[in-house]
């Protein structure tokens, strides 16, 4: 059954590469869809960290069914990347990554707190900055907006920009009122941006191993999208831009 849900991508370049180990940090309105993308575009191993379970007002904005109300949100993940993406491999902590949790080269976040996500970049830009094999994508949600803030490993200039403008106090964040938080729609373009991101790493990467000498794939640095005027910027660090 792994073989037909692949057949219709298996010659892409990002398929080519397989087995990876990839953590998702926080499986609420990003993080929920953002599992179930990433189990569709191959096999490999997660790991998913989440201390929180699912209540009816999750219904909202997150990949939840009405009978996974009461799960933890790891398990209900899990849940659902078996069903829906089988051949992967799924370990779940219910609990929040801390300090003293071990990183992945490939690092995802999906958390709704500043202090989250220093935590998650400084863990792992401590065991991979300057490795061109690790890259941490972190994902900024509210109901009409979201960001997409991506720093390769080797990446310098992304490392700085990122702790200098994006890893501000929660204080400084704007606060929705808690009737207009999130929205599904929101929540899987996000998680689309975010896959796509990565496929076109996977890409550059293959591109690069396999001493490939034209490709085109964006990484950006920067990525933000308004859903009331349609608006979308990028930005891209120099070490981002196609080669």
């Amino acid at each position: 059954m792994n073989e037909e849900r692949t057949t219709r991508f298996s010659t892409a370049p990002w398929f080519k590469q397989e087995g990876f180990r990839i953590s998702i940090i926080g499986l609420g309105g990003i993080g929920s869809h953002l599992a179930f993308q990433l189990s569709r575009i191959g096999t490999h191993k997660f790991y998913l960290y989440d201390d929180d379970s699912y209540e009816a007002v999750n219904m909202a904005g997150q990949f939840v069914t009405s009978g996974q109300i009461g799960m933890s949100k790891v398990d209900a993940a899990k849940m659902n990347m078996d069903n829906f993406s089988p051949g992967n491999r799924v370990f779940t902590n219910n609990g929040r990554f801390t300090t003293s949790t071990p990183p992945n080269k490939i690092m995802f976040g999906g958390m709704d707190n500043m202090e989250g996500r220093k935590i998650v970049y400084e863990k792992w830009a401590e065991a991979f900055k300057g490795n061109k094999e690790a890259i941490y994508i972190d994902g900024r949600l509210s109901a009409d907006e979201f960001q997409v803030i991506t720093i390769q490993g080797a990446d310098d200039e992304a490392h700085k920009r990122y702790t200098e403008e994006f890893l501000f106090d929660s204080s400084q964040a704007e606060q929705l009122a808690c009737t207009f938080k999130q929205t599904s729609f929101l929540a899987a373009q996000i998680a689309s941006v975010m896959t796509g991101v990565f496929t076109n790493w996977l890409s550059k990467r293959y591109a690069e191993n396999e001493m490939i000498a034209s490709f085109t794939y964006n990484i950006p640095f920067f990525y933000s999208f308004n859903s009331n005027n349609f608006l979308q910027k990028i930005e891209t660090t120099s070490y981002g831009v196609p080669t």
